[in-house]
């Protein structure tokens, strides 16, 4: 079930982001009961990365970071 409601989250997201209500960027403070100064964004929930590293002494770009590398997949009829 969980990664079902992943899927459907994401889709609502893009949807929202679609008709203007939302920006990926947006930070989650904006939408969510957290602490302001995160630096996490929708996008980050969206795509399953907090935007920070893993652990005490991870160095950036590691895993879960915003910035490790990602295989991409193009949509359908855009390669």
């Amino acid at each position: 079930m969980g990664s079902f409601t992943k899927v459907v989250t994401a889709t609502v997201l893009q949807r929202l982001a679609e008709q203007g209500v939302v920006g990926f960027d947006d930070p989650v403070e904006r939408w969510l009961g957290v602490p302001a100064g995160t630096g996490i964004t929708l996008r980050h929930l969206a795509g399953h990365t907090s935007g920070r590293a893993t652990g005490p002494g991870s160095a950036a770009g590691g895993p879960g970071s915003s910035t490790s590398s990602r295989t991409s997949v193009p949509a359908p009829g855009t390669s």
